[in-house]
């Protein structure tokens, strides 16, 4: 219920409205229906309502995670696809392209492919993987399928040593 409030509220570019929402609730998904949140306030060139966004994604979803966690990775990936997409999909102000411009890939940044391992890059494809479906029990970047995926990685990973470990030993007897 309280992201179809949200999504309305920035419909209506009521930017008090988002703020208290924002401020009363820690546990908005703004990644929530593929980025509507965010596409909706770049389609309507609030640039307000997008540093809010912002503001409340570095502050809650990101703010206990580490850089190098894979769920941080994950999340700051998907934000990247969302504006990059919002960004190529309307006309965007060139104060609207100073505030997603960090969040945005950079050419003079290391690639995705130096920050990822391939493992993390295969994860991060799985989990942003878009879907029509705007039920949040399909969404891939739940905290518990990013817990499974972490594991089964970690598993096969050491799974991957064991087989190795062994087969050292069985050509050393």
């Amino acid at each position: 219920m309280k992201n179809i409030i949200l999504s309305e509220y920035i419909s209506w570019d009521d930017n008090n409205k988002v703020r208290d929402m924002l401020d009363r609730h820690i546990d908005i998904d703004l990644i929530y229906d593929d980025g509507i949140f965010f596409k909706l306030a770049v389609k309507h060139n609030n640039v307000q309502i997008v540093e809010v966004l912002l503001k409340y994604l570095d502050s809650t979803t990101l703010q206990d995670l580490e850089i190098d966690n894979i769920e941080y990775k994950v999340v700051k990936n998907k934000i990247s696809v969302i504006l990059q997409d919002a960004e190529n999909s309307f006309e965007v102000s060139e104060e609207m392209q100073q505030i997603i411009a960090p969040y945005l890939p950079n050419d003079d940044e290391d690639s995705q492919a130096d920050n990822f391992s391939e493992d993390d890059d295969k994860i991060i494809q799985e989990l942003t993987a878009t879907g029509n479906s705007s039920n949040n029990s399909d969404n891939p970047l739940t905290l518990d399928n990013l817990q499974k995926l972490a594991s089964i990685s970690f598993e096969d990973k050491f799974a991957n040593i064991e087989l190795a470990g062994h087969h050292q030993e069985d050509t050393i007897d």
